[in-house]
C-alpha cells in the first residue's frame, strides 16, 4: 500500500525509521480500510475509469484486466473491487465473484457489511448454502436497513435454509419419459391435461419453437399412440394452457391477442361432439377481464375452475383465482386464493385434483430450489388453504418445472421438464442433467405430495327394450347430505357418461329421461377406492308407452322391478330414515306425471333370521313407502304392496356385500 503525502498533514511530517514504517503499514492492512475513488492512487482512478467504459462496451476481457490493474495498485480501491465482482457474476463466473466480494467484506465500514449481500448470492448460485445464510444473517443485522432490501434478504435466507435442507433429504424420483409417439425430436412438449380414466392425454407443444397447438394421444391396450393435432380448435395463431374435463368432452384453454378478447390473453372453451370439436367461444366475462387469463383447471366435477390472472386486486404479478359453475352454465365472481397461496411473485400453473381438496401449482414466490417449483396444498374442513408445500428435490430443480397433472390414483404424475437422458434411456435418476428441450415425463409422488384416491363411474344408458342409447341425464348426490355432487349427460349417439367419485363419501346415483322410468343406485365409498376398478354400468330404462298402460279394471302384468336403491330403512325395521327422501319424492313425481300409471311396492330381505321374520319386514317395509307416497298425495288405490322375504335374490348370500344388494325395495309398473 501507498501512504499518500495528502493523507498526513504538512505539519506532522517526520522521518520515520523503516523497522516503525513496516510495523504501520502492517497495521494498515490488518485494518482492511476501504479506498475510495476520492482517496485512490490517480494512476489506479485512471483504471478504474476505463475498466468501466469497458464494461459499458461489453468488452469483458478488458475490463477484468483494468479492473485488476486499478486493484493491483490500491488493493482495497472498493470501486474497483466492486465492479470487477459485478463483471464475474454477470458472466456466469461465480467463484471469482465470490472471492473478490470476500475482499469486499472484510473492509471496515458500510461497503463491507453492503457486500455481504452479494457474496451471499455469489454462494447461493454455487449450493454454498450454509455460507451463504451466514453472511445473510450478518447482512440483516446491518443498521438502517431499508424494507425492502430487509425483505428480499429475508427471502433468500429462508430459501437457502430451504435448499440445504432439501439437498440433505431428498425425494425418490425416478422420471419416465413419456414415448416418442408424444415427445417430439426438436420440439417441446408441456402442460399436460388426462381425461379421468388416464386414457387420453391432451399437451400444449411449440412447432418449430414459434407455433403453440394442441396435441392429444390416446392410450390403447396400455401403449400410447402418435398424438396428433387437434382439428377444430388449433389455428394459425398460438393456443396452449389448457384444461380437459373428466369425460374429455370439454376443453378450456388460453389464446391471445384474438379479435373477440376481452385482455392481452383469455380463456376460451371447445365441446368435442360426434363430429370433432365444436367452435371456440370465448368464456366472457367475469372470468376474462382486460388482464391476462391464462391456464385454467377444471375439478374433476366440472362445477370450480381455477385460472391465473394478472387482473387488478391481486397479492402479486400473477395469482391463481376460483370460481364456481352457475345453475345456468355460467360462471361466478372469480375469487383470490389469498394470501397462503398467492404471493408477490407469480403463481400460476393450477391442477385441482379430483379428491376435490388437493392443488397443485406452480410458484417462483415460494421457498424454493429456484426459478419456478412445483407446490400443493389443501382445502381444509374449515374451506381455507393450508400452507404450500413445495414437492421437494429432485422434483424441484434450479430450472423450470412446468404444470403437473396427477392421476386419479393420487400419486401418477405427469409433467414438462428440461431434464435430459442418457442416450437410449427412458428413464431420468436424480441429479439428471438439463438438455434445454422439455419433454413430458411421469413419475411417483413421493406420499407427502400425493392427493386422495378417486374412482370413476363410466356408464352406458340404453333403452331396454330397443337397446338404442338415450341422451339421459345422470344425477350425483351426497348421501349424507342430499346435496348435488355432480350432473352428466349422456352422448346422444352412444348414450356414456363418465363421472368421478373421490373416495371417503357414499353417493347416490339418479338417472332420467322423459317419457322413461328413472333409475338409481348407490355407491359406498367411505373405504378405500381403487382408480383401476372403476364402477362399469350398464342402465336400462324403461320406457313409460301410453298405448300399453293397463286400467285399473285389467290383470297386472309383470314388467321388470325398478329397484329402489337410496331407499332405506333403519336395521331390521321398517323406519324410512331420512335420506330415502330424494328417491321417494322422485318417485312421487313420476306418479303425478303419469296419472294413470300404478305400480307394485316391493320388499325384499337377505337370508339373516328366520324366513317368517323376514318375509313380515319385507311386507311392512313395502308398505311402509306406499304410507309415504299415500301421504305425499298419491291415491292409495293406484298402489300395492307385498312382502317377498328372503325368497327372491338378487345374488347368493355369501357374503355383506351380496347381501346388501338383496336387502332392497322395488316397484313394478303394473
Amino acid at each position: 500500500m501507498l501512504i499518500r503525502r495528502d493523507f498526513i498533514p504538512r505539519a506532522h511530517l517526520v522521518r520515520v525509521p523503516l523497522t516503525v514504517l513496516c510495523c504501520i503499514l502492517a497495521s494498515v492492512h490488518l485494518a482492511q480500510v476501504p479506498v475510495t475513488r476520492k482517496a485512490a492512487h490517480p494512476k489506479a482512478v485512471k483504471d478504474y475509469e476505463a475498466g468501466v467504459q469497458a464494461a459499458y462496451n461489453r468488452d469483458t476481457r478488458n475490463a477484468i484486466r483494468y479492473f485488476e490493474a486499478a486493484i493491483r495498485r490500491e488493493p482495497n480501491f472498493v470501486d474497483a473491487l466492486v465492479e470487477l465482482s459485478g463483471v464475474h457474476y454477470n458472466q456466469g463466473n461465480y467463484a471469482p465473484a465470490e472471492q473478490v466480494l470476500e475482499r469486499v467484506a472484510a473492509l471496515d465500514g458500510d461497503a463491507g457489511s453492503r457486500a455481504l449481500y452479494g457474496l451471499a448470492m455469489a454462494e447461493l448460485k454455487q449450493d454454498k448454502f450454509e455460507e451463504a445464510i451466514l453472511h445473510l444473517d450478518a447482512y440483516l443485522q446491518r443498521p438502517s436497513l431499508r424494507e425492502d432490501r430487509r425483505k428480499t434478504a429475508e427471502r433468500y435466507r429462508t430459501e437457502a435454509g430451504f435448499k440445504l435442507e432439501a439437498l440433505r433429504s431428498p425425494v425418490a424420483l425416478d422420471l419416465q419419459r413419456l414415448p416418442s409417439t408424444i415427445n417430439s425430436t426438436r420440439d417441446a412438449e408441456y402442460l399436460p391435461s388426462l381425461t379421468a380414466d388416464g386414457n387420453t392425454l391432451v399437451f400444449t407443444r411449440r412447432v418449430g419453437n414459434r407455433q403453440e397447438d394442441f396435441f392429444a394421444s390416446e392410450r390403447i391396450d396400455g401403449q400410447w399412440q402418435a398424438a396428433l393435432p387437434l382439428t377444430g380448435v388449433n389455428t394459425l395463431e398460438n393456443e396452449g394452457a389448457q384444461t380437459l374435463s373428466a369425460d374429455g368432452r370439454l376443453l378450456i384453454y388460453t389464446a391471445c391477442n384474438r379479435p373477440d378478447g376481452l385482455g392481452s390473453c383469455d380463456l376460451y372453451y371447445s365441446v368435442k361432439e360426434d363430429g370433432g370439436w365444436s367452435e371456440p367461444a370465448n368464456l366472457g366475462a367475469p372470468v376474462n377481464t382486460k388482464a391476462w387469463e391464462s391456464q385454467p383447471a377444471l375439478a374433476a366435477n366440472g362445477n370450480l375452475l381455477f385460472f391465473a390472472s394478472r387482473r387488478e386486486g391481486g397479492q402479486g404479478k400473477a395469482d391463481l383465482y376460483a370460481c364456481g359453475r352457475t345453475p345456468t352454465g355460467g360462471w361466478t365472481e372469480p375469487m383470490n386464493l389469498g394470501p397462503t397461496v398467492n404471493t408477490a411473485e407469480d403463481d400460476q400453473a393450477p391442477f385441482f385434483h379430483a379428491d376435490g381438496q388437493t392443488l397443485y401449482f406452480m410458484s417462483n414466490g415460494h421457498p424454493g430450489m429456484g426459478n419456478f417449483d412445483l407446490y400443493l396444498t389443501r382445502l381444509g374442513e374449515d374451506r381455507t388453504w393450508t400452507t404450500p408445500h413445495n414437492l421437494g428435490y429432485p422434483i424441484n430443480t434450479e430450472g423450470n418445472e412446468g404444470a403437473l397433472a396427477v392421476g386419479l390414483d393420487g400419486q401418477t404424475a405427469y409433467f414438462a421438464t428440461d431434464a435430459a437422458t442418457p442416450a437410449g434411456s427412458d428413464s431420468v435418476g436424480v441429479g439428471g442433467a438439463r438438455s434445454g428441450t422439455t419433454d413430458l415425463f411421469m413419475f411417483t409422488l413421493p406420499a407427502p405430495a400425493r392427493a386422495g384416491v378417486v374412482t370413476y363411474v363410466r356408464a352406458q344408458v340404453i333403452d331396454d327394450e330397443t337397446e338404442q342409447p338415450i341422451s339421459a341425464l345422470a344425477m350425483f348426490s351426497d348421501a349424507a347430505t342430499n346435496q348435488p355432487y355432480l350432473k352428466r349427460r349422456a352422448r346422444e349417439q352412444t348414450g356414456d357418461f363418465l363421472a368421478v367419485l373421490p373416495a371417503g363419501k357414499t353417493y347416490t346415483l339418479a338417472v332420467e329421461h322423459p317419457g322413461y322410468l328413472f333409475y338409481s343406485d348407490r355407491f359406498e365409498l367411505t373405504e378405500p377406492a381403487s382408480a383401476s376398478e372403476p364402477f362399469e354400468l350398464l342402465i336400462r330404462l324403461q320406457a313409460i308407452a301410453p298405448d300399453t298402460m293397463q286400467t285399473i279394471e285389467e290383470e297386472p302384468s309383470e314388467r321388470k322391478p325398478i329397484v329402489l336403491r337410496n331407499v332405506l330403512f333403519a336395521s331390521g325395521s321398517a323406519e324410512l330414515l331420512d335420506p330415502s327422501r330424494n328417491e321417494l319424492d322422485r318417485l312421487v313425481g313420476t306418479l303425478r306425471e303419469h296419472p294413470d300409471m300404478r305400480i307394485r311396492l316391493q320388499g325384499h330381505t337377505d337370508d339373516v333370521g328366520s324366513e317368517e321374520d323376514n318375509l313380515a319386514l319385507s311386507t311392512a317395509r313395502a308398505a311402509a313407502v306406499k304410507r309415504y307416497l299415500v301421504t305425499a298425495g298419491i291415491a292409495a288405490d293406484r298402489l300395492e304392496s307385498t312382502g317377498f322375504g328372503e325368497s327372491r335374490p338378487l345374488l347368493e348370500n355369501t357374503d355383506e356385500g351380496s347381501r346388501a344388494l338383496n336387502r332392497r325395495t322395488e316397484f313394478v309398473v303394473l
